[in-house]
């Protein structure tokens, strides 16, 4: 019996090819990527390999997807965190970006949003899911977790289509 080897190697390759081609597929049906799994991977880019997502949805009722990712230094009931930073992802045209910073600076997708001390520390960070859109409570933390600011209260302004605080410390300071 002869052996025609290129026939065997087209084969080879071909069955290579399709095994190659076939490996992302699951029941017959070719992988589509997961809007959560776009959302970590853009929120470890940004924010490290400790950032979590905490909140998946339309955060900000405005049609689009978002995600709350957070690099948490400690939970402290449902939605009450101590967080190192995070933000607010969101998904435009099929790109991401962050809309909401917490990082050293209180942050929204137009820059710094007060004028305030570095969160060397983090964030005190609650989360007021009671409405749509959802809001955050936010204050600066000392290195043992205790507040070491007054509160913010930070919402989605719909006409604008930016984060804002809505109530600012005694001294009124703005934007």
């Amino acid at each position: 019996m002869k052996i025609n080897t290129a026939k065997i190697f087209s084969i080879m390759l071909l069955s290579a090819i399709m095994f190659i081609s076939c490996g992302e597929q699951k029941n017959g049906q070719s992988r589509v990527p997961n809007v959560n799994e776009d959302a970590a991977l853009f929120a470890k880019t940004v924010y490290g390999d400790n950032a979590v997502l905490t909140l998946k949805g339309d955060i900000n009722a405005n049609g689009k997807p978002d995600a709350l990712a957070l690099v948490i230094k400690k939970q402290s009931g449902d939605m009450n965190f101590w967080i190192d930073k995070g933000g607010i992802v969101e998904k435009d045209n099929d790109r991401w970006s962050v809309i909401l910073g917490f990082d050293i600076k209180l942050l929204s997708s137009k820059g710094a949003m007060i004028n305030q001390e570095d969160a060397r520390f983090g964030y005190l960070l609650g989360i007021n899911m009671s409405q749509s859109p959802v809001f955050f409570a936010v204050t600066i933390t000392n290195q043992t977790g205790q507040p070491a600011s007054d509160e913010l209260i930070v919402v989605w302004d719909s006409k604008e289509n930016v984060y804002k605080i809505t109530s600012f410390p005694s001294d009124k300071n703005t934007p």
